[in-house]
């Protein structure tokens, strides 16, 4: 570790300024000089002090630029830990497949996005009414707003009937 006897010399070890009428111990040219050496070492103190973290999610080598209250190495790896967390934090059964999940949240009822297709489904076709016959062929469906027919064509043709049986 170097002493500031080390330091002494003919010039000033920062800026290089001559110590000439300056005090026989003085070291640097001036008080500037003195706190810029000396916030210097503080920062290499402080890097020195930051070698060898680890993330906490990937455990790679966390960089000395990085806040010293820092736990991961990147923002990617943030996320990542952050998202593995709330994945795990909201065990659940689908209620379409009845396999097990980690939910996002507490209220979450299917384990994908293709099971909640499925429930919107069930849903909409439990509010629809009941099967119907079709009025020209016999086929059942289910019913429609003001629907009498099957389809369109069944209707179109029905139509056509009845302007026939009119004239």
């Amino acid at each position: 570790m170097l002493t500031l006897d080390d330091l002494k010399g003919p010039e000033c070890p920062r800026c290089g300024a001559s110590l000439e009428g300056k005090r026989a111990d003085a070291v640097f040219c001036s008080y500037e000089c003195f706190m810029a050496d000396y916030a210097d070492i503080q920062k290499a103190a402080i890097r020195e002090a930051k070698r060898g973290r680890k993330c906490a999610h990937c455990t790679g080598e966390i960089s000395v630029e990085k806040n010293s209250k820092a736990i991961y190495c990147s923002n990617l790896c943030q996320q990542r830990a952050c998202h593995e967390v709330r994945r795990t934090r909201f065990p659940g059964t689908c209620q379409i497949c009845g396999d097990d999940f980690n939910g996002h949240n507490a209220r979450q009822k299917y384990c994908s996005p293709r099971c909640r297709a499925k429930s919107g489904l069930a849903v909409r076709a439990l509010k629809w009414k009941p099967k119907m016959t079709c009025e020209r062929c016999g086929t059942p469906f289910a019913q429609r707003p003001n629907g009498k027919h099957c389809s369109q064509k069944c209707r179109m043709l029905a139509n056509a009937e009845r302007r026939a049986e009119r004239t």
